[in-house]
């Protein structure tokens, strides 16, 4: 009874490992299989991958980036509080307008107000001295006339009573003819003097003043000034980073202008093996990332004598100079593939 059992056990227990060995078996061919479906799946599906075309035999390749040949960056030299924004962005402007303006404080303004009050008292004196001399020249010529005729008359007058009268009346006249000489070089020399311009001493001093005045007008104006940004070249409003009610730092780029009907490009990436290859003067092809379908011509314009290093590498920076008006989708910065033809 005991025997029947364990062969029954043993029976069962070789049976439990057959069934093992036949469900591993059939999971391997599984697996296998479905490995080489999936190969064969993915190869089926692949898409081929596209070799990018090479440019001409000989010719460089690098990139850059485009901007306007002519921009400026413009700031204001006082800090302050944007109370007004004149412009906006995509705007044509000339030099001079004004692009906006900062709140004048009331220190300034009274500085400002000052100045011009002592620059008018100023002119006003230097003025007085020139129109008291005008009128003091004038006087003395009438009383120069009047001291010739007055002389005129005394010499008669002694001739006439030299030959006709007694000694007294003769001396009396030989007295009046003294005293208009007297007169008359009295006044000649007053005359004279006059006609050389206000007394020196008093113009000196008084076009000091007036020059200490404008002195303080011009600082007090350029105070003033300085919180109001105004264009230096003609062209378009790129950028305003300002908003009324910010408060503006001195210094602080507040509005950016270009020209944008000459551009440029700035290579980045050309290196010490390339750049012997290229020359001033040649001609290049130009494609933004951006717009693969605009292609744009230049001419090398420079190249830089000294390297940089670029994370690592040794490159050089060549400008190129656009020789077309430019597509109106073209942005400043954008990245562009230079080829230089060979």
């Amino acid at each position: 009874m005991s025997n029947s059992i364990v062969s029954r056990k043993v029976l069962a227990k070789i049976s439990f490992l057959v069934l093992i060995f036949i469900t591993a078996t059939l999971l391997l061919a599984a697996c296998g299989g479905g490995e080489d479906t999936a190969a064969t799946e993915g190869a089926s599906t692949e898409i081929p991958r596209q070799v990018p075309s090479l440019p001409a035999s000989g010719s460089v390749v690098a990139n850059g980036n485009l901007e306007p040949i002519h921009y400026e960056r413009l700031s204001t030299k006082a800090g302050g509080l944007v109370v007004e924004i004149l412009v906006s962005e995509g705007q044509q402007v000339n030099a001079g307008d004004a692009l906006l303006r900062l709140k004048v404080d009331e220190e300034a303004q009274a500085e400002l107000a000052s100045a011009q009050y002592e620059k008018l008292q100023a002119q006003q004196a230097v003025d007085d001295l020139t129109n008291k001399h005008d009128i003091a020249l004038n006087n003395a010529k009438d009383e120069y006339a009047k001291a010739r005729q007055a002389n005129y008359d005394a010499e008669r007058k002694a001739s006439y009573q030299a030959d006709q009268s007694s000694s007294f009346v003769k001396d009396q006249a030989d007295l009046e003819l003294e005293v208009a000489k007297e007169k008359l070089n009295q006044a000649l020399d007053r005359y004279e003097l006059l006609q050389n311009g206000p007394d020196p001493e008093e113009l000196e001093a008084a076009q000091a003043r007036l020059t200490s005045a404008n002195g303080r007008v011009e600082a007090a104006q350029a105070a003033v000034d300085d919180r109001e940004l105004t264009a230096s070249m003609d062209g378009t409003v790129l950028q305003v980073n300002a908003h009324v009610g910010d408060e503006a730092d001195p210094g602080q780029i507040l509005v950016t202008i270009a020209d944008l009907s000459s551009w440029q490009v700035e290579t980045e990436d050309l290196n010490e093996i390339e750049v012997v290859k290229i020359s001033k003067g040649q001609i290049v092809s130009i494609v933004p990332d951006a717009l693969p379908d605009v292609q744009m011509t230049g001419t090398v314009q420079s190249i830089s004598g000294v390297s940089e290093d670029r994370a690592g590498d040794v490159v050089y920076r060549a400008v190129i100079t656009l020789s077309e008006v430019v597509d109106p989708r073209v942005r400043w910065g954008m990245t562009v593939a230079v080829t230089f033809e060979k």
